[in-house]
């Protein structure tokens, strides 16, 4: 009758527990320190760091001084998946880059940053980084990229912004050598603004586009073994305005 009050879960090694842990909230796995004293350190060498405001927070200053403290205390050198999404606190960007730069101590691997106002270190240099998602999450931004860009493992790049990518989206293109696969929206495409950047190794583009006159506009492009028209062998891609109703994503695609 006694085996009934046995707590397995807390029997389970380490590892294993680290690997619960890793599918809730950063913010829920820090709590269960709470439960008891097995679980007390656990939290601490979990491999996915998430930090979103839309958790109960009183206010900027309790949000930063949590994310601080967990950082702080974090005990692991390699952490798989890193997220920031700040929806709704304006963050600083002194603060941000102050926690990016915290991953990027961290070896991470996937980094996800949503924010108010959005940058990235200078240089922005990462040699652990293969899967890369950058969101401004305000009607207007003046995010202008002027310092070198090296992501050489990065194979997955998510951007979303609200105008001209050109300052921002196409100069990280060229720091990812390896780059496969790309996603951009951006929130207000100018009339006769184009998009030209090549990129030899890509296997699949997603770009959509918004426009006030007119309901959005999404090209997407599968991997090239899916589709009639595949990216050409230089990888060269030109997007530009949608005067016609049907805009081509590939400049040959209707020659004669």
């Amino acid at each position: 009758m006694g085996s009934k009050n046995i707590d397995r879960l807390s029997s389970l090694p380490d590892e294993v527990l680290t690997h619960i842990l890793d599918f809730i909230p950063t913010k829920s796995a820090v709590q269960t320190s709470i439960l008891a004293k097995r679980w007390r350190h656990s939290w601490k060498y979990v491999t996915n760091l998430q930090f979103d405001d839309m958790f109960s927070f009183s206010g900027l200053d309790s949000f930063t001084k949590y994310v601080d403290r967990v950082l702080e205390l974090y005990k692991t050198t390699h952490v798989k998946s890193f997220r920031l999404d700040f929806s709704s606190l304006w963050v600083p960007k002194a603060t941000t880059l102050k926690w990016i730069d915290e991953a990027i101590r961290l070896n991470v691997s996937e980094l996800e940053i949503r924010s108010v106002l959005l940058d990235l270190p200078s240089p922005f240099v990462r040699k652990t980084l293969t899967k890369l998602t950058l969101v401004c999450t305000r009607y207007w931004d003046d995010w202008n990229i002027t310092y070198p860009v090296d992501l050489p493992l990065l194979k997955t790049l998510d951007i979303e912004v609200y105008t001209n990518p050109n300052l921002n989206a196409f100069k990280i293109i060229p720091g990812c050598p390896l780059l496969e696969y790309l996603s951009l929206e951006v929130t207000r495409h100018e009339g006769d603004e184009e998009y030209n950047f090549n990129i030899p190794t890509l296997k699949c583009l997603k770009i959509k586009t918004f426009k006030a006159t007119r309901p959005s506009q999404s090209l997407e492009q599968p991997p090239p073994a899916a589709t009639t028209q595949p990216l050409s062998s230089h990888g060269e891609v030109v997007i530009g305005a949608t005067k016609a109703p049907q805009p081509s994503l590939f400049p040959d695609a209707n020659s004669k």
